[in-house]
């Protein structure tokens, strides 16, 4: 099993991989999509997976790589990286770097590689080399964040920030391209209609954004919070829209979820999580809760989510505390069902993630929020702020939160009839059901004029 493939030029290589390796789902995109690993997406999916990246790849690339691809097998999902810096060009600048005759659909044309002397060279090193236990294996070859480490300080020292541009591009300087472009890729769409395609935009530093801006290249910003228009830079063209929340958040039925969790009349359903990973303080601090709820008798049914690295500490802790799973307490490593656990939650004790925030808002959630410290510029605390001083959460900030401090602050708003019911009711004041309609109709009106 040491004899791994030879991995060492994407646009020759994506036709090998894409004919050779079978998966149910398949990533594309350019290098802003090749560190998501192939076990990652086989993890979420449950499906067998595979990447295909070209960096910095034209949507002429693209195609060439899905014809092998769909030549070769059906896959049940393609996931594609709609990368702004391709998008919003031509193809004049496509070279010869992509091999016609590794795409096409003759065999022997292959041979064409094979016989080539560098191929033949570095492939015979690179194949001792993995069996030395020093190749890549398909999850990480092309990945390059093992070689390339960033923070803000190494970010900012390689930004050459551009003059302010004299004039604004016009709106429709894009329009052309982009539209050639998302041609490609709803042709592949209709020519395979049994493969379910999902398109991402891979995220980029605000540092290109601050670039776009000041270039005269940004035509609208969204923001999620009105604090959040100043800060953003461009007031005159951002748009409050809240953040969207998944559909199925929003239709999930709150009698029926605490009916199938066997939440019972006039008792509490207190959800706490703190990522998919887990957070080991939050495990901490919740299982001192837990051990009080199982004290004092509390009316409260208990969901919590470990994360995947607390199985064990949770565990651990139980049996230190003296509480276990039971009548009234759920305990599971991860929540695969959060659209059901939010409808029935009246209390939510989690980290400030934004998308957290806004699912919070959206079905107006009392919350004990426990922001990260370990985020950019302490956003996550800021967020939390907003609600709280909205009425609708309360902020305990990682390094004052205890055991002692959050069975407290339970105990207070427990203590209080309608209390939860009063911040859920002003949390929902801060949401945006329609921020998807939002941004889509704005969106609409750039592209269409």
């Amino acid at each position: 099993d040491k004899w791994q493939p030879v991995l060492f030029n994407e646009r020759y290589q994506m036709a090998g991989l894409a004919k050779n390796v079978e998966a149910d789902t398949v990533l594309v995109g350019t290098s802003m999509a090749a560190n998501y690993r192939s076990s990652w997406i086989q993890e979420t999916f449950g499906t067998s997976a595979v990447r295909l990246t070209i960096p910095d790849g034209y949507y002429s690339e693209f195609d060439q790589v899905m014809n092998v691809l769909f030549r070769t097998q059906e896959p049940e999902r393609v996931i594609f990286g709609l990368d702004v810096n391709t998008l919003i060009r031509d193809e004049s600048g496509v070279t010869a770097a992509m091999p016609d005759y590794l795409y096409n659909a003759n065999p022997l044309d292959d041979i064409q590689y094979l016989l080539n002397k560098d191929t033949l060279y570095y492939s015979a090193y690179t194949l001792l080399s993995n069996h030395w236990g020093e190749g890549d294996t398909i999850d990480e070859g092309f990945t390059w964040d093992r070689n390339e480490w960033w923070n803000h300080i190494s970010a900012l020292e390689n930004y050459d920030r551009p003059e302010i541009a004299a004039e604004e591009l016009p709106a429709d300087a894009y329009r052309d391209d982009v539209a050639a472009n998302l041609a490609v890729a709803e042709r592949w769409v209709t020519e395979h209609s049994d493969t379910e395609f999902d398109f991402f935009l891979p995220p980029y530093s605000i540092l290109f954004w601050d670039k776009t801006e000041r270039l005269g290249e940004m035509d609208a910003v969204f923001a999620a919070m009105p604090d959040a228009v100043e800060k953003l830079g461009v007031p005159h063209k951002t748009i409050v829209t809240g953040n969207p929340v998944r559909p199925e958040i929003l239709r999930a039925d709150r009698e029926g979820a605490r009916a199938k969790l066997g939440v019972r009349p006039g008792q509490i359903c207190l959800l706490s999580f703190g990522g998919s990973l887990g957070a080991r303080t939050i495990n901490q601090v919740v299982a001192d809760l837990c051990a009080w709820e199982k004290q004092q008798r509390a009316n409260v049914l208990h969901l919590h989510a470990t994360g995947s690295r607390g199985v064990e500490l949770f565990d651990k802790l139980e049996k230190e505390k003296g509480f276990a799973p039971g009548e009234n307490l759920v305990v599971t490593p991860y929540i695969n069902n959060m659209p059901q656990l939010l409808a029935a939650a009246d209390l939510v004790i989690a980290r400030s993630g934004a998308l957290t925030l806004a699912e919070l808002e959206a079905v107006g959630r009392a919350s004990i929020l426990i922001p990260s410290p370990n985020v950019a510029e302490n956003h996550q605390y800021y967020n939390a702020l907003e609600l709280q001083k909205a009425g609708a959460a309360v902020v305990i900030e990682e390094k004052n939160l205890t055991g002692e401090g959050l069975i407290e602050t339970v105990q207070q708003l427990l203590a209080q009839p309608g209390k939860l019911a009063e911040m859920g009711a002003n949390a929902k004041t801060l949401g945006n059901p329609h921020s998807l309609d939002l941004i889509t109709e704005k969106l609409l009106k750039l592209v269409n004029g």
